[in-house]
């Protein structure tokens, strides 16, 4: 998806107008970036995202009305969400306004539970196979009541939304690399409540970077990765993002991958099992992990996470 966007420090405008355009089937051949330069001349954080079939739309202005007349040039709407900002913000002022908050990326109702235990204000639905949009990191930064909110993306593929995301909200947001879960935890664990926003940046960033993140998942179809041919349904055994193995058994693949991450300098391992996994295999590898690396402290968390089996984190 292309994306183009226009930084403001803050928007002079009430009305925050979002929409989708599905374009037509027979295609009336406007170019977006001209549905771009028409409204930035009466708005401003102005967002054009083009895709293959739609056009998703995000304009702060004093019209709304245009910006759906224009908008209909290109092909039919979905999804119009008008929203006046001021008063939202006079809802909101009665809340109080902290100095720090935090947005988190998860999927899987025990992971997004720890990351709330963890201090997350806000927690956007996604992962690997359901990338969130900037608009739904966007709306989630601003709905966090703090002068600066640190965003944890916790998957590669989502730090480029995550940034753009960052880039409209005039300042507030600040975009934390993490690539995996176990990385958006720790940096969690490192927040510091009485440290500036500087400080806690370099803290967490630092502590993402010192987490080893182990996955084990499945093939969905038959494929070659790293030069091997996997077969449906095989088990793939991930260290870091790259394969390190396959087997045909997930318990037996999560012990052999903590064998080769664990070294002496270990001193957490953290076990989230997910979809496909039972209460009682995560057990089994638990007791396992605890008795063969006594002078680490193993948890498990019952993470609910689709599509990985386990997601491992060693530090």
């Amino acid at each position: 998806m292309g994306e183009t966007y226009e930084q403001e420090e803050k928007s002079i405008y009430p009305y925050c107008t979002e929409l989708i355009v599905n374009k037509d089937a027979g295609g009336k051949g406007h170019d977006p970036l001209t549905l771009r330069a028409f409204l930035k001349s009466f708005g401003d954080c102005v967002l054009v995202a083009d895709d293959t079939d739609f056009i998703k739309v995000h304009c702060h202005t004093d019209h709304p009305g245009k910006v759906i007349e224009e908008a209909l040039n290109f092909g039919f709407l979905t999804d119009i969400k008008i929203d006046n900002m001021r008063i939202q913000s006079q809802q909101k002022s009665d809340t109080p306004i902290k100095q720090m908050g935090f947005v988190a990326v998860a999927s899987g109702e025990g992971i997004c539970e720890t990351f709330k235990d963890l201090g997350v204000d806000a927690v956007v639905e996604g992962g690997q196979t359901m990338n969130p949009s900037t608009e739904d990191i966007l709306r989630a930064i601003e709905s966090v009541p703090a002068q600066t909110v640190f965003v944890l993306p916790n998957n590669k593929n989502i730090i480029m939304a995550a940034e753009q995301a960052a880039s409209l909200s005039g300042g507030k947001g600040r975009v934390l690399h993490t690539k995996t879960v176990p990385q958006g935890m720790s940096a969690m664990l490192a927040y510091l409540p009485n440290a500036s926003v500087d400080e806690n940046m370099l803290a967490m960033e630092g502590a993402s970077r010192q987490v080893h993140t182990g996955m084990i998942t499945y093939a969905v179809r038959n494929m070659d990765f790293g030069g091997k041919h996997i077969r449906v349904n095989e088990t793939l055994a991930l260290a870091d993002g790259q394969l390190a193995f396959t087997d045909s058994d997930m318990v037996r693949a999560a012990e052999k991958l903590l064998k080769q991450m664990v070294d002496r300098s270990t001193a957490f391992i953290t076990i989230l099992y997910g979809e496909g996994a039972s209460a009682k295999q995560a057990e089994y590898l638990h007791t396992r992990i605890s008795a063969k690396y006594p002078k680490a402290e193993v948890n498990i968390i019952n993470g609910g996470q689709p599509l990985y089996r386990f997601i491992l984190s060693v530090e």
